[in-house]
């Protein structure tokens, strides 16, 4: 897990370096129920490149760990491209 977050902050560190055209977002959430003893969390990583006004690429990473009863994990990965046509 630490190797994870070492290797986002260096990415996100050289990406920064070009803040005009590139991207990042992302989301963090964490869920307790105490009457189940069910924890859950997930860590989505959001990045993308601007190839110009209109047209955008990108991509998300997600892991989230799910505890309890049934112990699990998830990894994804979510390609986009995405197209602007209107601005205000």
């Amino acid at each position: 897990m630490r190797k994870l977050l070492l290797v986002v902050a260096v990415i996100m560190a050289a990406l920064s370096v070009q803040a005009q055209e590139m991207y990042l977002g992302g989301g963090i959430s964490l869920w307790r129920n105490t009457s189940k003893d069910v924890t859950s969390f997930s860590i989505t990583p959001d990045f993308g490149y601007n190839l110009n006004e209109t047209w955008a690429v990108g991509g998300e990473l997600a892991y989230s760990h799910e505890s309890g009863d049934a112990k699990s994990n998830t990894f994804a990965i979510a390609p986009y491209a995405r197209y602007s046509f209107y601005e205000t």
